[in-house]
């Protein structure tokens, strides 16, 4: 009975780890940086819901030189995914952010918009997964 319990427990063990997914961040440059992202179901192969779905962006993660934190267990690879440094408009994809912790659900916006009181603009940066667990690492 013993043996069935811990072969029972180790199964179980390595079918959740092998099903967690997660998406990482790697701070690659040499000073801290707070750090969003965001991300939106694919569409189907075959299929597009021409973006109307919109994308959830999630932040701010505090990351200390060459350190990295999971932000996400979603399967990266079958989501389109973008990241942002507090404080830089850098970026092609705009979305609305606080400068607090924050997830908002909604749509990209264009250069001129406004966003609700308390939040502001800032540019993201799409990067393709390729993989379910994948870590992306910033210079």
């Amino acid at each position: 009975m013993k043996a069935v319990t811990v072969i029972g427990f180790l199964a179980l063990f390595g079918m959740s780890d092998s099903v967690q997914a997660y998406l990482k961040i790697c701070n690659g440059a040499g000073s801290a940086r707070d750090v969003a992202i965001a991300w939106g179901v694919m569409d189907a192969p075959g299929t597009s819901t021409g973006g109307h779905r919109g994308v959830t962006a999630e932040g701010w993660w505090k990351l200390a030189p060459k350190e990295c934190k999971q932000v996400s267990s979603i399967d990266a690879g079958n989501h389109l995914l973008y990241w942002s440094v507090k404080g830089s408009s850098d970026g092609p994809s705009l979305l609305c952010v606080q400068y607090k912790p924050f997830t908002l659900g909604q749509q990209f916006r264009r250069g001129g918009d406004r966003c609700p009181a308390g939040q502001y603009l800032a540019g993201f940066k799409r990067f393709n997964a390729t993989t379910k667990n994948y870590i992306l690492t910033l210079n």
